[in-house]
This record gives structure tokens, C-alpha cells and sequence, in this order.
């Protein structure tokens, strides 16, 4: 029972709590739909206001839009990575594109040129890193066209509450106009900056304040300023003329003429200044204006010190020369540009015979000057009307009809203006010098003939320097022969190897000169290529010693064993070469190399080379060895010496014997050079030539050695004592002709140049003795000089040998014992010159060389004829410095031909030419000269024939 009632009180529980909880339940209901009916209120209240303000949204972003789509700047916008998002019409026009979409989505930085990249994004990195939310730049882009666009832009920047950058927005303006006009601007100003910097005045320039606007170095200069031009750029100069009025002689007067031009503002040119130092400064003062406004001042100073001496020098020398014109015997005319006399100087009036007041007023040319001269005059005085100075020779009259040549030096004076008001004639008499004229140019001619400048020059140069090198040499020689220990041997080898460089150095010199002056001759000898290359090489190899070069000789079988050419030219060719491949070759091979490329009749064509290891010659460098005195370059000589002489000197021999020279060469791979010759072959074989022995000399009694130099002397001598042949020494021919009178020689050693009396006097004296067992004893003739002239000099005058300084022991003897020498008759054995031509000229040149007659012979007549018409060609072009070079020229073939008188006359209208020019005399000789040459040509080519016949026996 107490169950079911605790069953029934726990169920009324229930129900209470169930009514009160669907109380509060109802209650909340209620509260809750009074809720959601405010919520449905609020909803379409907030609709509402939403509605409105998309609204309002819509239209401020329609109008954002229409402002950027007419806006007349740049309008663009990007994302925080640069990215652009939004750009106007006129971005999209400016840069070319044809719509929006070419540009959206591209970065900024993808239109910005290579030149700015990094520095434009550097520049927005660092607004983004400082959280800047504005910016103003100018920055260039690139359009379509690739033309740049200068863009003056503000920039704002948007970022999120975290900092992060959301959004970029900027407005541009093209300022391209703007900036190419302040680059054309800073151009201009570097261009006047750097002008004024090079002038040769000291330009400052100040504003209105004093301020220094602009400076340069030579201002700096002139007031010994130390700072640099740059670093004076905005100092104050209110007190620089109290700072450098110490400099100038009157300080004070520097100083207030400043302060005078600053207060009154005017343009002041070409003030002249005197510094303590004696320079002299030319100053311009120029004030600077804009409208009425004073901007600033600009100050010139010119140094014009020398100008200055430059004049009183001027001053000085014409005050002197005034004074030597009125005592020398110049006579000086003043005429107006009518030609009428203004004034007549004393020395004139003395001159013409006339006074003063008789010549005044007169008009010169119909008063003084002949009538067939008036031409040449009237022609001279036009020139000088048109500001030409002449000068040039005329007749004129004197008072009493006589004729008076006078030299004019005439020139036209000005006016303070510069026009020309008339003209000064310097006038000096010349007729004694025209009277005597013809004897003057005869004498001259033979003066010229006699000695020419460069053969007196090689002369004196082979004759000072040959002879101190003979003695040595000879006097090595001698010591050679003496008991020497190994050291002695090594010191005199060295001396030995000296005296050759010095030798070769001087030979070279004097060989060139000869070769350049025409001097030197060709002979056509015998020669075995084998042996000259052989020997050549042999020579080399002593001197290089056990070095790390070996010499080798390739010479092709099909070579003949004889060729005809001059052994000495070819002998020097192979030496140079070689020198110079020896001289820049520290290890591997030198080659001296022949072979026959092509046989022509009784002649080949051979190509000898000489070929190295050395270092090569670069390409750049290769044209410049053949010039004299030239080296590749100046570390080469510097490292490797020598004078540049060699390969010149084998270009001229080379040359000189028809052939022509090549080089290859690669540098660091050796050097080839190439030489092409056509010689004639050799019908018989060489004999070797026969060795002179010191052990065997001459049998001789008596010698008479006649040398003034004290070292040849002793030379000459103790080669005597050594071949037990007693010798007098005369130091002059004064002496020799005393030992002459008292002593009978077998052979008289005759030195050419000699104080007192010289070796051609001596010999024309002895050979005109009476009486004396001495007038025909052979004459050696000893001389430093290997001109040609002076070896036919000395036969000229009688001796019978011409030994050239210096010379060896060997080549002595040789002359003692050569029988040839004795021939005092210089002619051909078989062959006789025709009469027509000058036969002592003739065998003078060839001795017994038929042959060496017939090659020059067969050169003349080959070009002769074009020489001759390339002359009157000259002649009647009127081609007056060529024609007498031509002349020049050709005179000397004539006389290698026998033609020695039209020789004589080529020179005379050369000599005519050079004094006064294509003179009337000189036309008259010529036409004589081409008036008379075919009948001339004829014989020559006659006596070729005959020679040629000859030959052919």
C-alpha cells in the first residue's frame, strides 16, 4: 500500500512539473516568436539599407570607372606581387597595345627597359619593407614600338591589418618631353663644361651673389689656385681680388679696377694685366643679364706673354732690318695698286739714276721697265694685287738707257683694314752676276763633277774608320803567328770577333750608301753555289760554337756546278741572311737551301732560300724588315741588338742583280726568306783559286811602305820582317819621293790620303821622274775608301793595284804576286772598241770583260728609246722637277756606252735646270741633244753587235 501511495505522490509530482514546465514552455513560445518577429523586421530593414548602398557602391565605381576611362594620366593598378589588375585607355594607347588585355595580367616590371630594372625594384622592395603608403618616382617603360616613355607617377600603397600588401594603385603622367629636353640640357652643359675646361684661358664665372657658378684649370693656373675646378663650385669670391692682388706688379690697381667693374656693370674687354712674374694677361670683364635682371659676371684671362715678346721681338727685328735694307745695297719702291711710285728710297734713285721728285708720282712700268719685259711684270704685279709675294728676275732702265738686270722680291701692304694698298719692291742689282753667269755654271759643273757629296762622305767615312780596323786586324794577325798561351788565344779570338762585327757594322753602312748613291758595280764571275753556301755556313758554325743550332746546306742536284754572278753580292746575301736567321735563333736549324725552277735558254731561274727556327716575325711587322736602320720592333732590338742594316742591304743587292726576295714567316714558328735570281750558267767547272801562305812570300829585295797612320805602319812592316823583306817607311809622299830618289824598290805601298801631299800627287810625281829606276815600279794603291771613283782615280794617275783597308795578309800577297797588276795598258786582248765611241772610257770600265760590255750594252738599247720619249714628254709638259730627275737619271748610261760627250751634255741641262729652270739655254741643249742622239743610238747598237759576234767565236 505504502507503495502504490508513494506511486501516486511521485506521479502528482510529475504532473505539477509537467503543467509548470508547459507554463514556461508557453511563456518562451511567446518570447520567442516576438523575437523572430523583430528578426523579420531587422532582415528587411538591413535589405533595405544593403540595397542602398550596392547601390550607391554601384554608382561610385561606375563613376571610379568613368574617371579612369577619361582620365588624361596614366591610371594603373597592381597585387602586392606586381601584378597588374587595372589599366587605362591612355597607358594602353601611350605604350601601343591595342587593348587592355595585352597588358593585364603582365608584371609592371616586365615594361620597365634592362637599364632600370634592378633599380626600380629595388626601390619598391624597400617602400614595401618600410610600410610606405605613398611614393613618387619617375620611371621609364617600353611601348610596342620599343620607343621609352619617361613616367612621373604617385603611388599608394594597400596593406592588410598584418601588414601584407594587398594592393598597389598609381596615377602617371607622360613626362618623356620633359626629361629628353633636361638630358639635352645636362648634354649641353657637360659639352661647355668640358670646353671651358680644354681652353687656353682661365674662365671664372660668379652669380649674382658672388657665388662661383663655373671654374677651369687654366684660371686655377694663372692664380696658382691648388683646389680642383670642381671643388671651388659655390665658394664665395667677395674677397679674392685682396687674395690674389699679390701676384700682380700693381696690387692696389688690381684691386680697385675689380671693385670698379662689379659696381658699374658694363662689358670691359682686352684689359692688359702685369703679373710680378712678368706674364702678361689680356682680360675681359663680361656682366650677365636676363632681361634687366644681373645675373652673374664672367671672367677671361689670356695669357699673352709670348704674344707680347713675339712682338717686341718683331719690333726689335724690323728696326734692324730696316737699318740693314737702307745700308745694304737694296733699293726699295713703294707703288699704289695703279702702280704709280709713292715713294723711291735713296738706294733705288742711286741705282735707276733718278731723284726723288723725279720718280714720285710716275707710273714704274712705263717709266723703268722695257717693253718686251712688260708682260712678265704686268703678270707679277697682278699677283700682288691679289695678296701673292713674288720673287723674280727682270731687266729694267736706267736714266740714261742703260739695261741693269735686278732681282725683285716684291710683296703687297695693307691698310689697318687689311686691304691691300700697294705693293714694296726690294730690288739688287744682279748684271755683274748675269755677265758672269755662263763661267759660273761651267765652274759649277765641273765642281759637281769633280765631288759629289755622298762618294766625299763615304770617302772620308771609309778612310777614318777603315784605317784604325786594318791595323787591328793586322796586327792581330801578327800576334796570331806569335807563341800565345791559351788565354792570350781566347783574348785575341775575342778581339778578332769584335773587329769582324765592327767591320761588317761599318761595311754595311758604307755598302748601303754605295748601293743608294749608284755606286756600287756588279761583276759576273764564275761560282759554285755548293762551295759559297758550304763556307757560309762553315763560318757560322765556328762562330756559334757547340750551341744548340745546327747549319745545313740543301742544295738540289739538278743545280749547276757553275753560275755567273757577282761572287761578293751573293757571298753578302747568304752572309745577312744567315746572320739575321742566326741572330734570332736560340735552338733548332738554319738551312741554306737551292734548286732550279725553271731553265730559260742559257740561263736559270733559282730560287735560293735561307730558312730558320727562330721566332718568326708577326704579319704586322713583316713590310718593316727591309727598311734601313728598321727592326720588327723595339723590344726585338733591345733583346737581340743589331742595326737594321742587313736585310736592307740584301734587298738593294738582290734588286741590283735583277731578282726579287720574299718572306714567310710565322711568329714563334720560324722565318723563311726567298730569293729568285736568273744567272747565267758556267761552261766550265771552278777551279779552286790558290791559297796565299804567309810561309811563302814573294821574292822581293825592297819595299817602300808610304801610310801616315802609325798602327798600319807597324801592321805593314812587321808583316815585311816576318817575310825577311827590308821596307822603308815614309810617312807623307814629301818623304817618299826622298826615298825614292836614293833607294830602287820592287813595290811602292802607296796610301791615298796623306797630310803635306797624298798618294795621287806622290804618284804622278814619280811616274814623271827621268832618269829614276822608280817611275815604273808597281804601285799598290792602299786606301780606306771602296769607292769606285777612287779605285779609277788611282789607276788614273799610275798605280798598278787598288787594295782596299782592311785587308788581310793573304790578300797582300796576293797583290804582290799577281802579274796583272803590272799591266799598266787596261785593253781588251782581242777586241777593239770602234773608234766612234770613247774607247779609253771603255776599256777604263771593262779592262777584259767582253762580256760584262755586252750586258750593259744590250741594257741600253732595251731601254733607251722609252727613257728618251718619257723625256720630251717631260719637256714639253713643262714638268721641270721631273724632267731634270729623269735627266739625272739616264746621263751616266750614255757614258757606260762610250757616249761620254752626250753624257757631258745631259749634265749641263741638268746643272741649267736646277739653277734657273726650264730656261731658254736648256731648250737649246736639249733639242741639240735630241737632234743629234739617233745617229748616236745607231752606233751603239752596231758596236753591240759586233760585241755579241765576238763572243760567239
Amino acid at each position: 500500500m505504502d507503495e502504490l501511495e508513494d506511486l501516486k505522490k511521485q506521479l502528482q509530482r510529475e504532473v505539477a512539473l509537467r503543467k509548470q514546465a508547459e507554463t514556461v514552455l508557453i511563456s518562451r513560445t511567446k518570447e520567442l516568436e516576438s523575437a523572430n518577429q523583430e528578426l523579420i523586421l531587422l532582415k528587411e530593414s538591413l535589405e533595405l539599407k544593403v540595397d542602398e548602398r550596392t547601390r550607391l557602391a554601384e554608382e561610385s565605381e561606375l563613376r571610379y570607372r568613368q574617371i579612369i576611362e577619361s582620365a588624361t594620366d596614366f591610371i594603373y593598378e597592381t597585387t602586392g606581387s606586381g601584378v597588374i589588375t587595372l589599366v587605362n585607355p591612355v597607358a594602353v594607347k601611350s605604350l601601343g597595345f591595342k587593348n587592355k588585355s595585352e597588358i593585364i595580367g603582365r608584371k609592371f616590371v616586365d615594361f620597365v627597359p634592362d637599364k632600370y630594372k634592378k633599380q626600380i625594384l629595388f626601390f619598391y622592395q624597400q617602400q614595401r619593407i618600410e610600410k610606405e603608403k605613398r611614393s613618387f618616382s619617375v620611371v621609364p617603360v617600353i611601348g610596342v614600338n620599343g620607343q621609352w616613355i619617361w613616367i612621373e607617377q604617385n603611388v599608394q600603397y594597400f596593406y592588410n591589418p598584418s601588414g601584407k600588401l594587398l594592393k598597389v594603385s598609381a596615377v602617371g603622367r607622360d613626362v618623356s618631353k620633359r626629361i629628353d629636353s633636361e638630358q639635352e640640357l645636362m648634354k649641353a652643359s657637360l659639352r661647355l663644361t668640358s670646353l671651358i675646361g680644354s681652353l687656353n684661358a682661365g674662365i671664372l664665372v660668379e652669380d649674382e651673389h658672388r657665388k662661383i657658378v663655373l671654374v677651369n684649370e687654366k684660371l686655377c693656373s694663372i692664380f696658382n689656385i691648388s683646389a680642383q675646378p670642381d671643388d671651388l663650385i659655390g665658394a664665395d669670391c667677395s674677397n679674392s681680388a685682396e687674395e690674389t692682388k699679390h701676384l700682380f706688379a700693381n696690387p692696389a690697381a688690381f684691386a680697385k679696377r675689380i671693385e670698379q667693374l662689379l659696381n658699374k656693370q658694363q662689358l670691359v674687354s682686352r684689359e692688359e694685366l702685369l703679373m710680378n712674374d712678368g706674364t702678361v694677361l689680356l682680360r675681359d670683364y663680361i656682366p650677365i643679364f636676363e632681361d634687366e635682371t644681373y645675373l652673374g659676371h664672367l671672367w677671361h684671362y689670356l695669357d699673352i706673354t709670348e704674344d707680347k715678346n713675339q712682338e717686341k721681338r718683331l719690333k726689335l727685328s724690323e728696326e734692324k732690318y730696316r737699318g740693314l735694307i737702307e745700308n745694304m745695297e737694296l733699293g726699295l719702291l713703294e707703288v699704289d695698286r695703279d702702280g704709280r711710285i709713292i715713294k723711291a728710297y735713296q738706294r733705288f734713285c742711286e741705282m735707276t739714276g733718278y731723284t726723288t721728285a723725279e720718280l714720285v708720282g710716275k707710273k714704274a712700268n712705263e717709266l723703268l721697265v722695257p717693253p718686251e719685259s712688260l708682260a712678265i711684270i704686268e703678270k707679277q704685279d697682278a699677283e700682288r694685287l691679289e695678296g701673292k709675294a713674288n720673287i723674280y728676275e727682270i731687266e729694267i732702265l736706267n736714266k740714261s738707257g742703260e739695261r741693269r738686270w735686278v732681282l725683285i722680291s716684291g710683296a703687297p701692304f695693307y691698310d689697318e683694314k687689311g686691304v691691300i694698298q700697294g705693293s714694296l719692291g726690294i730690288h739688287y742689282d744682279i748684271t755683274d752676276r748675269k755677265r758672269l753667269e755662263e763661267e759660273l755654271r761651267i765652274a759649277r759643273n765641273k765642281a759637281e763633277k769633280a765631288m759629289l757629296a755622298e762618294k766625299q762622305f763615304l770617302a772620308n767615312m771609309s778612310h777614318e774608320i777603315r784605317n784604325p780596323i786594318n791595323a787591328i786586324v793586322g796586327m792581330s794577325n801578327l800576334l796570331g803567328d806569335t807563341a800565345l798561351d791559351q788565354r792570350q788565344s781566347d783574348y785575341l779570338k775575342t778581339i778578332k770577333f769584335s773587329t769582324e762585327i765592327l767591320l761588317g757594322l761599318i761595311s754595311g753602312i758604307l755598302d748601303l750608301s754605295k748601293i743608294e748613291a749608284g755606286l756600287y758595280e756588279l761583276a759576273e764571275e764564275p761560282v759554285n753555289i755548293r762551295n759559297v753556301a758550304e763556307s757560309v755556313m762553315k763560318t757560322f758554325e765556328v762562330k756559334a760554337g757547340k750551341g744548340n743550332i745546327n747549319f745545313f746546306t740543301d742544295i738540289s742536284p739538278d743545280v749547276p756546278e757553275t753560275l755567273l754572278a757577282d761572287p761578293t753580292a751573293l757571298n753578302q746575301i747568304f752572309i745577312n741572311l744567315v746572320g739575321n736567321a742566326a741572330k734570332f735563333t736560340e735552338k733548332g736549324f738554319i738551312v741554306i737551301a737551292a734548286k732550279v725552277l725553271e731553265k730559260i735558254g742559257d740561263s736559270v731561274k733559282m730560287e735560293f732560300s735561307v730558312w730558320d727556327t727562330g721566332i718568326g716575325i708577326s704579319a704586322d711587322k713583316q713590310k718593316m724588315v727591309f727598311e734601313t736602320f728598321k727592326q720588327a720592333d723595339k723590344e726585338t732590338k733591345l733583346k737581340y741588338g743589331g742595326t737594321g742594316l742587313g736585310l736592307s742591304i740584301v734587298k738593294h743587292l738582290v734588286e741590283m742583280m735583277g731578282g726579287t726576295i720574299q718572306l714567310e714567316s710565322e711568329e714563334g714558328q720560324g722565318t723563311t726568306f726567298r730569293v729568285i735570281l736568273e744567272l747565267r750558267v758556267g761552261e766550265a767547272e771552278l777551279a779552286e783559286e790558290p791559297s796565299h801562305d804567309s810561309s811563302s812570300p814573294p821574292d822581293l829585295s825592297r819595299v817602300l811602305i808610304v801610310e801616315d797612320n802609325e798602327m798600319n805602319q807597324q801592321y805593314l812592316s812587321g808583316l815585311f820582317f816576318k817575310w825577311e823583306i827590308t821596307c822603308d817607311i815614309a810617312n807623307n809622299g814629301v818623304e817618299a819621293l826622298e826615298f825614292v830618289e836614293n833607294y830602287v824598290y820592287n813595290y811602292i805601298l802607296m796610301d791615298i790620303r796623306m797630310p803635306k801631299m797624298d798618294g795621287y800627287e806622290t804618284t804622278i810625281r814619280i811616274r814623271s821622274m827621268e832618269n829614276n829606276p822608280n817611275c815604273t815600279v808597281p804601285i799598290i794603291a792602299l786606301t780606306a775608301s771602296a769607292l769606285v771613283d777612287e779605285r779609277n782615280r788611282a789607276l788614273e794617275v799610275g798605280m798598278n793595284y787598288h787594295l782596299t783597308k782592311p785587308f788581310t795578309p793573304e790578300q797582300l800577297l796576293k797583290a804582290l804576286k799577281d802579274q796583272k797588276m803590272q799591266e799598266k795598258e787596261k785593253k781588251m786582248p782581242d777586241f777593239e772598241f770602234s773608234a766612234s765611241l770613247d774607247r779609253e772610257h771603255l776599256y777604263m770600265m771593262y779592262e777584259d770583260d767582253v762580256e760584262r760590255a755586252s750586258i750593259i750594252f744590250q741594257i741600253f738599247v732595251d731601254g733607251i728609246a722609252s727613257e728618251i720619249e718619257l723625256l720630251k714628254q717631260l719637256e714639253k709638259e713643262g714638268n721641270e722637277a721631273e724632267f731634270i730627275r729623269k735627266v739625272h737619271k739616264i746621263s751616266p748610261n750614255f757614258a757606260m756606252v762610250g757616249l761620254t760627250k752626250v753624257s757631258e751634255l745631259l749634265v749641263e741641262i741638268e746643272t741649267e735646270g736646277k739653277a734657273s729652270g726650264m730656261t731658254n739655254t736648256l731648250q737649246q741643249k736639249f733639242s741639240q741633244f735630241i737632234g743629234d742622239i739617233d745617229p748616236k743610238l745607231q752606233i751603239v747598237q752596231n758596236e753591240l753587235a759586233r760585241i755579241k759576234s765576238y763572243l760567239l767565236q
